[in-house]
């Protein structure tokens, strides 16, 4: 997080709301990794390395203080297609200036 705190949160399964790890205020994330299996038990990682600190430091200002903040991986079931989004209620931005080929096979 661009204020130095480090935070892993789980989840069972990637198609389910976070349960175990509520909606909490946290700081601006600096760098984010999503890790994955796909259908063939193979541990995937999806990661931005850094967030263009203009950018989502915007997204983050431009956000009602109110309403919890998603950042949320979409893409195909062959991981084409990825987008992330700055999701606030009905409300979504894509990021844009990330690297979206920034995935591989965690060994």
């Amino acid at each position: 997080m661009f204020n130095g705190e480090e935070e892993t949160i789980f989840n069972k399964k990637i198609t389910e709301p976070i349960q175990e790890n509520p909606f909490k205020p946290r700081a601006v994330p600096k760098h984010l990794n999503f890790t994955f299996e796909d259908n063939k038990k193979r541990q995937m990682v999806f990661e931005i390395e850094a967030f263009d600190e203009e950018e989502i430091m915007g997204l983050f200002k431009q956000a009602d203080p109110n309403i919890p903040i998603e950042i949320v991986l979409r893409m195909n079931k062959d991981f084409t297609n990825r987008s992330l989004i700055f999701k606030q209620g009905e409300k979504e931005i894509p990021i844009k200036k990330i690297d979206l080929e920034n995935m591989w096979e965690y060994e």
